[in-house]
């Protein structure tokens, strides 16, 4: 079991989103990640994944940038990724951590940030964030994190694997994201846009010129914060979603070749 992210759920739209992580992941039957994966050091990214492991959630394996210890040694977030340490976790950083990792039949890559330090002391946390690519088969999920056009704009210098199916949208929807070349080069047939629903102190709502970009491109967004929340399986063939209620939503065949 691997987790991207973990943060909080106040606010949240439908009530699978409102029992928080802790909750689900115990409604889930898991106990126990083979890997978590932070995407970078803001709470809205590890604070439910470390509420969790206070309450008795273990971790095997964590990914993370380096930033957030190595310029907040103090945080909240630096004494997270230390008990881990402490509870015998294994933690991975970048840049040793870019490249192919091999889970299962799939394969995870770890694209960005992959400069020598592990992060871009000249970007802020959000353009630092880990960008992940699942890959089953022919069939792509792309998890940009709260990356920003920054970011994207390395990716698509360093001509970084890019295309899938589906998008994790960068940011919440931001307007500081989601650029039309880096759409150019994903190439999303759905994408989910993580983000709240004009409620104060949650990311959120999606700027619309965002939405529009994604549509131009062929790419309905599902919004969380207005749809709830998206149980997505991937298959070799390609990828199948559902919403918090278990109505199917769309089936996505896989994209192989050019």
């Amino acid at each position: 079991t691997a987790l991207v992210d973990g943060g909080l759920s106040r606010g949240a739209r439908d009530p699978a989103s409102r029992r928080g992580l802790p909750q689900q992941l115990a409604a889930l039957g898991v106990r126990e990640l083979d890997l978590a994966a932070v995407t970078h050091a803001h709470p809205d990214h590890f604070a439910g994944l470390a509420a969790a492991v206070a309450r008795g959630l273990r971790v095997r394996e964590l990914w993370v940038n380096r930033q957030g210890e190595a310029e907040h040694p103090a945080s909240d977030y630096a004494r997270f990724v230390r008990d881990l340490e402490r509870r015998g976790t294994r933690v991975r950083r970048t840049p040793e951590l870019c490249g192919e990792h091999r889970w299962g039949p799939a394969t995870l890559r770890v694209l960005a940030p992959c400069g020598p330090r592990g992060y871009d002391p000249a970007l802020d946390e959000n353009d630092n964030s880990l960008v992940l690519r699942l890959s089953l088969g022919c069939a792509d999920l792309l998890l940009a994190g709260d990356a920003g056009l920054a970011a994207e704009e390395t990716l698509l210098a360093e001509d970084a694997p890019l295309e899938a199916e589906l998008l994790k949208v960068g940011h919440h929807g931001s307007r500081s994201a989601t650029g039309e070349a880096f759409l150019g080069r994903v190439r999303p047939l759905r994408s989910v846009v993580p983000a709240a629903s004009h409620r104060p102190g949650l990311p959120g709502p999606p700027h619309e010129p965002v939405l529009e970009r994604l549509r131009s491109t062929g790419s309905e967004p599902w919004w969380t914060g207005r749809d709830g929340a998206l149980t997505v399986h991937l298959a070799p063939a390609g990828l199948r979603a559902w919403d918090a209620l278990g109505r199917p939503q769309w089936a996505l065949p896989a994209r192989c070749g050019p």
